[in-house]
């Protein structure tokens, strides 16, 4: 008989409910990895964001602003105008922080 491999044996533990394992070590060996994922065994799909190609200058325009401006109100202004921009072409229920923007600002620098 050849020797098991590791799926094999993970394939066998799942089937078997007398096997005494935490569940969530359970879970994960059982689980199919999807393949837009970065946790293996954790299906995580989400449709790229389909943002129009003004809203996408208008969001550049608001970073330059935003790096430009001296004043922390006005740069506050800037990213609470953008997120609501943004907002408007994300799915229904989408949460987007003033502090997100910042951050996207601060990484696209």
């Amino acid at each position: 008989m050849a020797p098991l491999s590791k799926a094999d044996v993970a394939a066998q533990k799942c089937r078997n409910p007398n096997e005494r394992e935490s569940s969530h070590k359970k879970a994960a060996e059982c689980a199919k990895p999807s393949r837009n994922t970065y946790l293996p065994g954790m299906p995580i799909t989400r449709k790229p964001l389909e943002i129009p190609s003004e809203v996408a200058r208008q969001f550049a325009a608001d970073m330059l602003a935003y790096h430009a401006e001296q004043d922390d109100i006005r740069r506050d202004r800037i990213a609470v105008a953008t997120r609501h921009m943004l907002l408007n072409h994300m799915p229904a229920g989408t949460k987007l922080r003033v502090s997100e923007v910042k951050e996207l600002f601060e990484l696209m620098r």
